[in-house]
């Protein structure tokens, strides 16, 4: 009776190639182990305005990421964050944006720093500069306006004349402004840096009319790992970090927590932290292993957090294997059911529950659909 069984064309025989065949068809791919893109779960807006509310995070920047002659010539001590905010009718109150201001050869400047995290490429960004650039402009000239009629009147002891309107108006310049933009997205940046990049001239007698502005960027995912772990720069390390793939990540962390210890001052060091926390969470680590793992790489040891993720990983492609096991017996049971093989045969050759099986039997078929 076996050996009818077993012989082609028999019951047992039929059985083993349906999952033979099951088993070929269906493929089980392992997770990739690229960089994650789980969401943080604080706002990235709120958090790097924080850290770049520190003058120590702008300095770094501005030296090790901006080629411009100027920056030898900056007066860091002079450094402070203007409480300006931006409104536009695109986008309300942008939380990343952020101007400050400092000395370069006694000369007052200003520096506009919008950091961009959307995942698209916004090709008008030019124009979104020179918006904001505009918008702090005029706050600044009412309020220059405002101080020295106050001076003036004060002066005078009475009322300003337009005479005097006048006068005070000859007597203010608008001062420089030095924008930058920082993306931290992973596509390519293919905007244009300059205005006219992006208007359309067809008589060149209008070309003069032109405005001439170009913001000045920085894009991370332009400068190589290699490029960055060389500089001995807070943002470098930060940025590293946020380019890395998982079997990066716990070198570029423990990296970036050594450097906030030589550089960063205990204010910076702690408010890192949250960005931390989040940098953790966003490769698949749970809330209750994150502030262990800071703790220990604050105290120079990567060795847990590597565990974690590489514990992580083994348990995806395990589920991964199981799920897809599974799936092959389902997609074998679905078979043996159409040939009308009885319930117990199949649940004993699939390893699945006959519970399961009947649950499969019940639902219809796409060709009875």
């Amino acid at each position: 009776m076996r050996y009818a069984l077993e012989k082609p064309g028999g019951l047992w025989y039929n059985i083993v190639m349906v999952i033979k065949k099951a088993n070929k068809t269906v493929n089980i791919k392992k997770p990739e182990h690229k960089k994650t893109a789980v969401k943080p779960a604080l706002s990235n807006d709120k958090l790097y305005r924080k850290l770049y509310a520190c003058p120590k995070m702008v300095e770094d920047l501005i030296q090790n990421f901006v080629k411009e002659q100027f920056v030898e010539h900056i007066d860091f001590s002079t450094l402070k964050e203007c409480k300006t905010r931006f409104v536009t009718d695109r986008d309300g109150v942008r939380e990343s944006d952020m101007m400050y201001e400092l000395k370069i050869k006694d000369e007052t400047v200003y520096f506009f720093v919008l950091l961009e995290f959307q995942s698209t490429v916004d090709r008008f960004m030019p124009v979104r500069m020179l918006t904001y650039i505009m918008l702090f402009y005029q706050d600044w000239l009412k309020k220059q306006t405002a101080y020295k009629r106050k001076l003036k009147q004060k002066e005078k002891n009475g009322t300003l004349d337009e005479a005097d309107i006048e006068a005070i108006y000859e007597t203010i310049k608008l001062p420089a402004v030095f924008p930058i933009l920082i993306y931290n997205g992973d596509r390519k940046w293919t905007t244009p840096s300059e205005l006219k990049e992006l208007i359309g001239v067809r008589y060149k007698t209008l070309d003069k009319y032109v405005p001439n502005f170009r913001y000045y960027k920085i894009i991370e995912n332009e400068f190589s790992p290699e490029s960055l772990k060389e500089l001995e720069s807070i943002n470098a390390a930060l940025f590293r970090a946020e380019q890395a793939g998982t079997d990066e990540v716990s070198e570029c962390a423990l990296r970036l927590t050594e450097i906030l210890k030589r550089e960063a001052d205990p204010e910076l060091q702690r408010g890192f932290r949250p960005w931390l926390y989040n940098f953790i969470l966003g490769h698949g680590i749970k809330a209750s292993e994150a502030n262990k793992i800071i703790d220990r790489l604050e105290a120079g040891d990567m060795t847990l957090l590597e565990a974690t993720i590489k514990k992580n990983r083994e348990k995806a492609i395990n589920e991964g294997e199981e799920r897809g096991a599974e799936k092959k017996a389902i997609d074998a049971a679905k078979v043996l059911l159409e040939r009308g093989i009885d319930i117990k045969i199949i649940s004993e050759s699939t390893g699945l529950s006959e519970a399961k099986i009947k649950s499969l039997a019940k639902k219809p078929t796409k060709d009875a659909a």
